[in-house]
Formats: C-alpha cells, structure tokens, sequence
C-alpha cells in the first residue's frame, strides 16, 4: 500500500502589523483570486457558520477581512512539480496575521501562496473566524478548530489536489503564527465535527511560524492572545494557550522566522518555542534576521529578512517535503 493512502482509506470508506504594511488596491486582490478556486471547509449545519453571509472587509483596504462568516480556504495548485519530479508533493495552509482582529490577506496570504505554489508546493490561503470584539463568539478553540479542520480538509482531498496527505503542513504570521503553534500543539485536543473529514487526521507534517505570537510570558506577551478568551481571563486561561507551553515530543517538526528588530512582536516569542522543541527533541529551526521589523510578509526590500523563503524551501528539502 502507498504510505499516504493511510489517511485516506476512513473517507473513502464512509464516502468515495501585519497591518502597517501598505495594503494593494482591491484590483490587486482580485487579480489574486482569479486563479484561486475558493471552498468552504465546513458543512452548511456547522454552529457559527453562515455561507449566505460574504466576508467583511475594511473599505479602505479591501485585502483585509474584518469579519468571516464562512471559513474558506483559497486554492493556488503548485505550476510545476516540486524538484521536476511528477509525484505528490507537499501542501500548505497559509494563516495571515492581524491581531485576531482581522486578516492581511493579501501580503501574509496571497502573496504567499503564489510564491510557493510557483515552487512546487500546493497552497491554501485560510480564511478563519476571528473573536467577535464583544467577547461573545469565536474565542478560542474556534479559529484553532478552522484551522486544524482546513488540515483535514486538505488530507481528506488529497487526491483531488494531487498532494502527499503526509507532507501537508500549516504557516502562519503574526497572530496566524500563534494560531499554526496552537495547530501544532493542539491537534489532539480542539478538533470539531461529526462527519468524514472529521475522522481524518489533523496532525500537521510541519509548521512554519513568521514572527509569531507565542508565550503568555508577561514580559513577552502580545496583547492579541488575550482576544481569544473572554474579558477578565486569568493568567491560568492564558497560560492554557501558550504554544510552547504545550510542546510534546510528539509536536510536528517547526521552522521559525523573526527579525530582531520586531518592536511588534519582540522575537523572544520565537525563541521560547524554539526553545521548548528542543526539549522535546523535536526537528526545530530558527532563522533571526537583523532586519526586517513586523508584518514584512515576503520580505521588505533592502531587508535580510527577504531570505525566508529561500532558507525555509532549503528547510523542506532536508525534512522530506520537498
């Protein structure tokens, strides 16, 4: 039996500062999606769901969602074979920042997703629920649940979108970051759902985390991570959904990126998880650049840190993804 069918077999047997940076015009985002087939993840009777509801956007820059209605992922099929070769290669959801209060769609999304998928590497812009501003919807384990859910969705389809369902694996930036730890961490504990999907696994291969919001370290912590708990939530609550502090043996193998002059999200986030993994003898590695501050998606020109991408497809080729 081919390896990756494992995954396969339980469906087919029930079925055969991110906002400093300058956003693009809407024509821009368009012309982004226009090859970009988009699904839903869930189905039509999921709680807190609502396909007859658009995304919201903010007027002024129309690649930034303010409000999901219906968790989507965006699909951008790698145009060529990864290193020539015509077998299935990997898979990513990309998870864009913003503070869990919105989505830089564009520039931790789409932008992404076309640089990759032109590499060999299938992507998946997700587009996840955000915690309602009045505290009464979507607080956490909701946008985890959508995240991990897309994994599944994914592994589930995999024949679909001619990917290996053990090479699929999760990127996120900023709060996306904290979101792809906590995809790392809690794919044991937050997944929803009674139908086929459901039953697929939700483990991701591997995990890329661009200046992500980690720890609930005090003197670390960004203020987003407190957006996914209700108002007044003890400091026991925040630790719950500190990534590192949910690091096991058995967490995916992550490969981290951050500037060191990130003010936004000082880089100690990166650092403690990274830290953590080791621990846990788990594959880790952790690219710091000298320049680049927060929100740089691909890169800032002039900047070192326009090496990510580089240094993170050299990083795939040596854990097997590639």
């Amino acid at each position: 039996m081919i390896p990756y069918l494992r995954f396969l077999l339980p469906a087919f047997g029930c079925a055969l500062s991110s906002l400093t940076h300058a956003a693009p015009a809407a024509e821009a985002l368009a012309e982004a999606q226009k090859t970009a087939a988009e699904v839903n993840i869930w189905p039509e009777s999921t709680p807190g769901v609502d396909s007859s509801k658009t995304v919201e956007r903010n007027p002024k820059r129309p690649s930034t969602l303010t409000v999901v209605h219906c968790p989507k992922l965006s699909v951008y099929p790698a145009t060529q074979p990864a290193n020539g070769a015509a077998i299935p290669a990997g898979a990513m959801i990309i998870c864009p920042g913003g503070g869990y209060s919105v989505q830089a769609a564009q520039h931790e999304g789409h932008d992404v997703a076309k640089y990759f998928s032109e590499r060999g590497i299938t992507c998946f812009v997700l587009q996840y629920r955000l915690p309602a501003r009045d505290k009464t919807r979507f607080l956490h384990p909701v946008p985890v649940s959508d995240a991990l859910r897309a994994i599944q969705y994914v592994r589930y389809h995999a024949v679909k979108y001619g990917v290996d369902p053990t090479k699929i694996g999760i990127l996120g930036f900023s709060a996306g970051g904290h979101l792809t730890g906590s995809a790392a961490t809690l794919y044991g504990t937050c997944v929803s759902g009674s139908d086929v999907i459901a039953k697929i696994s939700a483990r991701p291969d591997f995990a890329v985390l661009g200046y992500p919001v980690i720890t609930s370290e005090p003197k670390f912590r960004h203020g987003c991570i407190s957006a996914l708990l209700p108002k007044g939530a003890s400091q026991k609550q925040l630790d719950a959904i500190s990534c590192e502090r949910n690091v096991t043996a058995n967490t995916p193998p992550c490969f981290f990126f951050h500037a060191k002059d990130d003010k936004g999200v000082v880089p100690e986030n990166s650092i403690l998880m990274h830290q953590a993994l080791k621990k846990a003898g788990v594959t880790t590695e952790l690219k710091l650049y000298e320049k680049g501050g927060h929100g740089f998606g691909l890169g800032r020109k002039g900047k070192d840190s326009t090496q990510w991408p580089r240094d993170l497809l050299i990083w795939l080729k040596q854990i097997g993804v590639l």
